[in-house]
């Protein structure tokens, strides 16, 4: 592994924050273990499908010193108490070569 594959994952997190930003979502939690960069963000917004059936978008964020995969999911309001049910579908993986 040489030092540049190891800084970008770094560069890529960086990319990642910005361009959540940029579509108003924000980081709300991430971490490091074992060489592994993790992140997670979320949408502000809410959407309503159809009466009382809601929905939050976000994105799961993880990044190796060989690449990075993206895991756009859905959080669904299965409750009145606010439980959630996540799903995630279409993850995209990248090479750093």
């Amino acid at each position: 592994m040489s030092s540049c594959s190891s800084a970008a994952k770094y560069v890529a997190l960086d990319v990642f924050d910005k361009t959540m930003r940029d579509k108003q979502g924000k980081i709300v939690d991430s971490a490091e273990s074992r060489g592994i960069v993790y992140a997670r963000a979320t949408s502000p917004r809410a959407r309503e499908i159809r009466d009382r059936d809601t929905f939050f978008g976000g994105v799961a964020f993880r990044a190796s010193d060989t690449g990075v995969s993206i895991h756009p999911y859905a959080f669904r309001v299965v409750c009145s108490n606010g439980l959630v049910m996540g799903k995630s579908r279409m993850t995209a993986e990248f090479d750093f070569e």
